[in-house]
């Protein structure tokens, strides 16, 4: 498994607060060079009843940029990119995020 940066932390930590005030949980996994995302959302049991929301994180933490590319249901999405030196990016990325759960 791949270690988490700093950059990924953050944009991880700041989607999952998102998932978590709209009532959903947040897996994720980095592994083979990339990373893996989904919002998710589950039944009582404890069983995943919908994915409204995935993606696949690229980062560049040297130079503290990347892109997400996002899924719906219906399929892919437009990527968005960001990068940590533009907070008004990272407020663009989360805001997107949002307005698909």
């Amino acid at each position: 498994m791949n270690k988490i940066g700093s950059v990924q932390q953050l944009i991880l930590s700041q989607v999952e607060k998102l998932a978590q005030n709209s009532g959903y949980d947040f897996l994720f996994e980095a592994d083979y060079g990339e990373l893996l995302g989904q919002i998710i959302e589950r039944d009582d049991s404890g069983s995943i009843t919908e994915t409204p929301f995935s993606f696949k994180l690229f980062i560049n933490e040297e130079k503290g940029t990347g892109k997400i590319i996002p899924y719906n249901p219906k399929g892919e999405l437009r990527h968005q990119e960001f990068n940590i030196q533009n907070p008004q990016t990272i407020i663009a990325l989360l805001t997107f995020i949002q307005t698909h759960l």
